[in-house]
């Protein structure tokens, strides 16, 4: 009869189709890149069973609480939360890698097995958990990085006058295939209709909006809003800070005038440059708050105060002839606002996937006006086969410019005079 105590543990072998296969290679992979050696530790099926115990997986949709009834929300939202979920966005620290949410899950997992009575190196135990809560954080961090990943999600989803979408999670334990304890991470969707008031604008009632990113309790919604101080002698009541709404039409304006901007990417930015504490550019009667894309100054949502509240009422890019860049390009080249138009100089195409080097000598008017920076939005916003103008659309309009003999620049005085209609086209 053998001896069961001299034989030796054997690797365990497992399916290169199975999740398991998937979860330990990748932790080798996490734990190889901040030279941590407690994976060389898992060396049985056991070992790899209870490790799996503590992994949380990304579940499914589990509820949908809809103000419109039933749809197929369950099956869409489980298929974005799962490719959102595989999305790297957090950075390991000290690092230059970034990391997903199902690598955090991982990785969390092989800290709660270190803790447990199972891991068999005592001695080793403090020491490895202090290198994977160096690089990756504690627990708490963990549970409040998901949150992150879920108010993120909000934010590439929505739009004001669109139908709202909020999420949260719960956890959950079941056994799965050969008895194994499994754990999932699941998900509440609630979709809520859109926070619709009326204004009285030009004499006549208007449907408005309410800008702000839901929380799965309204609670915990995060509201636009300006502090009066920044709105120079604008306002005269007596609030500190005002609430920020939006029409439809300036909604529509900012989706057709950031084309071909993809739509997930537009309304991630719509949400980030209004909810982030905006600070506005008044001039005369008019609001700009700026819109960024990644640090690339691209346009402004142009609001007015309305009794109590401000009213976005539309959208125009950085080169449009009433924004501040577009104002000094305009002075320092002597075209005319149809000029503008012709070259296309007003539309985000002209700059995606497009190139003006320094020895250009149309480009002192695009560094000097500010516009420069919108040269930097390239593929990552967009296809690479949306690229426009080329080298000799710019010796055409260099042509036109040293062309130009009189020009009659607007003077502050006409921009501060100008209003809002004019630019609601």
């Amino acid at each position: 009869m053998a001896k069961s105590k001299l034989r030796k543990k054997k690797p365990a072998t497992i399916n290169k189709s199975s999740s398991q296969h998937n979860f330990i290679t990748r932790l080798k992979e996490l734990c190889d890149l901040v030279q941590c050696d407690a994976m060389l530790h898992i060396k049985s099926q056991r070992d790899i069973n209870l490790l799996n115990i503590h992994r949380y997986r990304i579940g499914r949709v589990r509820n949908v609480h809809s103000d419109y009834g039933q749809g197929n929300y369950k099956q869409n939202y489980t298929k974005i939360i799962k490719l959102f979920s595989k999305f790297k966005r957090t950075q390991i620290v000290g690092t230059n890698t970034k990391v997903s949410l199902v690598d955090l899950c991982y990785i969390n997992a092989l800290k709660k097995y270190i803790n447990s009575k199972y891991f068999e190196n005592k001695h080793l135990k403090e020491e490895y958990l202090e290198q994977l809560n160096r690089f990756f954080k504690d627990e708490e961090a963990f549970i409040s990085e998901i949150f992150n990943y879920l108010n993120l999600l909000a934010y590439y989803d929505n739009l004001p006058n669109a139908p709202i979408c909020s999420f949260d999670i719960s956890f959950s334990r079941h056994i799965g295939c050969g008895c194994h304890l499994l754990g999932d991470i699941n998900f509440n969707v609630y979709i809520r209709r859109p926070i619709k008031e009326y204004a009285t604008i030009n004499k006549q009632s208007r449907p408005i909006y309410k800008v702000f990113i839901p929380a799965s309790k309204p609670e915990y919604n995060l509201y636009c809003h300006i502090q009066r101080n920044l709105l120079s002698n604008l306002y005269k009541g007596d609030k500190d800070e005002l609430e920020v709404y939006i029409q439809g039409h300036a909604i529509n304006r900012y989706k057709e005038r950031t084309n071909p901007i993809g739509d997930i990417i537009k309304r991630f930015h719509f949400s980030q440059s209004l909810i982030c504490d905006p600070i506005p550019v008044v001039i005369g009667q008019c609001i700009y708050i700026p819109c960024n894309m990644t640090k690339i100054r691209i346009g402004y949502f142009v609001a007015e105060i309305i009794d109590d509240i401000i009213v976005i009422k539309t959208f125009i890019l950085a080169t449009h002839a009433s924004a501040p860049e577009g104002q000094k390009f305009q002075k320092l080249t002597g075209l005319s606002k149809h000029d503008m138009n012709y070259w296309d100089i007003t539309k985000l195409e002209t700059f995606i996937n497009n190139t003006m080097p320094s020895d250009n000598p149309l480009y002192p008017y695009f560094k000097e006006s500010g516009l420069i920076s919108l040269f930097d939005l390239d593929d990552t916003f967009t296809s690479p086969d949306k690229k426009s103008n080329t080298e000799a659309t710019w010796q055409h309009m260099l042509n036109c410019i040293s062309k130009q003999h009189i020009h009659q620049n607007t003077s502050q005085e006409e921009m501060e005079n100008t209003k809002l209609e004019e630019l609601m086209v």
